[in-house]
């Protein structure tokens, strides 16, 4: 959170956090799982910057319902036969590796969530397309494809079925990472708007002198402190070890809207 304020509000963008934060999301699962082998293959060398990382959930039919999503994984001894698609990934394109959500029980529903690490290269494994967004350009967006990808099973992040309740824990610290993203977003606005207003000058006056500007700028900074003095106890809470999922959508929302 503190990384992605200070890159904001330095005049960088959130894309530019999204670009360079991706392990973020690509590597928590791993370290969770505590398998070290994994951990040597992809968590440290991503954290050195050596490998980019990306995660992979949505699906061109399942979003935010991720138990909806279709992409499976079969078993087959000590390996896995993967098929499915992926949609809107961000760093997919340019990934060494992709943390693949997929069901290697379809029957148990979101209980047969897996997560598995599939390498860029693999047999099968395509980035079908690079997706132009409006923003965010400096961070890549990927559609992914998998036909019979043969993944060994030493690639599994925990146990089977555990994909499900380990994406929805994430979930919390990404929500956390957005909104802070968002509400640096908002006090760089209110920066350069406080810059803009002191040197602009009309009938005869800075427009800063002026009562209905000197108002709205209160009123922008008070959202602004409200919203950064919830999400800091949001966040501080959530890493004392308290259930605060109700709250962290409250942040990330709260903040989005004061963007």
């Amino acid at each position: 959170m503190i990384v992605s304020e200070a890159i904001i509000q330095s005049g960088g963008s959130s894309g530019i956090c999204a670009a360079l934060l991706t392990l973020g999301i690509a590597i928590p699962h791993i370290i969770a799982s505590n398998d070290q082998y994994l951990i040597e293959k992809y968590a440290k060398p991503t954290m050195s910057g050596d490998l980019i990382g990306s995660l992979a959930i949505t699906e061109p039919n399942a979003g935010s319902d991720v138990a909806a999503i279709t992409t499976s994984a079969t078993r087959d001894g000590d390996r896995f036969l993967i098929n499915g698609a992926k949609t809107y990934i961000t760093s997919g394109y340019r990934a060494d590796f992709v943390v693949v959500a997929l069901k290697t029980s379809p029957t148990l529903g979101h209980k047969g969530i897996s997560l598995v690490v599939v390498e860029k290269g693999t047999e099968g494994f395509t980035v079908t397309r690079k997706l132009e967004k409006l923003g965010w350009h400096c961070s890549d967006t990927a559609e992914l494809s998998f036909s019979n990808v043969i993944v060994t099973s030493k690639n599994l992040i925990g146990e089977e079925g555990s994909g499900f309740s380990a994406i929805m824990a994430n979930f919390a610290t990404e929500r956390l990472s957005m909104a802070s993203q968002a509400l640096a977003s908002a006090k760089r606005c209110i920066d350069l708007t406080m810059t803009w207003v002191q040197n602009r000058k009309v009938f005869g006056t800075e427009l800063s002198k002026m009562q209905l500007t000197r108002q709205k700028l209160a009123e922008m900074q008070r959202q602004y402190t409200v919203a950064r003095t919830f999400l800091y106890d949001t966040a501080i809470r959530y890493v004392n070890g308290e259930k605060v999922i109700m709250e962290v959508a409250m942040a990330k929302n709260t903040d989005g809207i004061c963007h």
